[in-house]
């Protein structure tokens, strides 16, 4: 059975104090085989998470919107992430694929999966409602809903 962990790293501003991304340093979870470790990156503007297992797999999520690219990357280099092998847009908005050709580029990513109704300049493996799919022999997702509005959008699950 496979083992999944999550981190979340939480971003808290205040008037009179503030934890920024520069308290960490970098992050090496030691992940076994058999564990997977899913953390939200906190970015300004946009989502993004990254999804790593125990054979260095790394799968992103989402890349923000374009403003937010430095941040991004420097959460990938904290996670000592160089390559990312996989890279998934659930939904085709600036918040969710500002940074895809940068990433692609910068990250060596091979494998661009988005919603059956994404419109893309770039080489793409479209998901559809009710598809299942194997992103390493670890991870299996579900396609619970896309959908089939103006705006190409899907939401995943995790199979065991």
């Amino acid at each position: 059975m496979i083992k999944i962990l999550l981190s979340a790293v939480l971003f808290f501003s205040f008037m009179t104090c503030s934890v920024s991304a520069a308290v960490i340093k970098n992050v090496d979870f030691g992940l076994q085989a058999d564990e997977v470790v899913i953390t939200f990156l906190p970015l300004s503007d946009g989502e993004a998470s990254l999804i790593q297992d125990g054979s260095g797999e790394a799968i992103l999520v989402n890349t923000g919107s374009a403003s937010s690219y430095p941040e991004l990357n420097k959460w990938l280099q904290r996670y000592k992430v160089k390559k990312i092998n996989q890279l998934i847009i659930t939904k085709q908005q600036k918040y969710y694929d500002s940074n895809v050709q940068r990433a692609v580029k910068d990250y060596h990513i091979e494998r661009i999966i988005v919603p059956a109704q994404y419109q893309a300049e770039f080489q793409t493996e479209k998901w559809k409602e009710n598809d299942l799919f194997q992103l390493t022999d670890n991870i299996h997702v579900d396609v619970l809903h896309a959908s089939k509005q103006k705006t190409a959008a899907m939401d995943l699950s995790n199979r065991e």
